[in-house]
């Protein structure tokens, strides 16, 4: 079952990289579609009717499309801060993010909640816009 999910994601990957270093000046632009795309699993597994399973599956691997978004954020980030102290600084405060919502995004899968997930997904739909706008700013 996942490797169609891995498949996707291989996709966008290589098609975020290729359309980031093609297109001068593109990579806040790729970003903003990594995410309207996971974004868009995110709905369609949240909205979509249990009934409507394969819907579902496929916007949990609509959900894998996030996977290239990390690596395009630190790119964005080395080119658009000077100074060796700055981008240190940065990087590692990206970084301690990153790390921070890998260990504390499974503890919002409440088992209570389960299959809905309620709470995780409007963490997922509202939390990460909220993480990711600063880094909006420094691009």
């Amino acid at each position: 079952m996942g490797l169609p999910g891995s498949a996707f994601q291989l996709v966008m990957v290589i098609l975020s990289a290729v359309l980031s270093s093609t297109i001068r000046k593109s990579r806040l632009i790729v970003l903003v579609f990594i995410f309207l795309v996971a974004m868009t699993g995110i709905l369609m597994v949240k909205l979509l009717p249990p009934t409507d399973k394969l819907p579902r599956l496929a916007g949990f691997w609509l959900v894998m499309a996030v996977s290239p978004a990390f690596p395009l954020m630190l790119s964005l980030a080395a080119s658009n801060i000077a100074g060796f102290t700055k981008k240190s600084t940065v990087m590692a405060m990206i970084f301690l993010g990153y790390c921070a919502g890998n260990l504390s995004g499974p503890q919002f899968f409440i088992a209570k909640e389960a299959p809905e997930y309620h709470v995780c997904i409007a963490l997922c739909l509202n939390g990460g816009n909220q993480l990711n706008r600063p880094l909006t700013v420094l691009a």
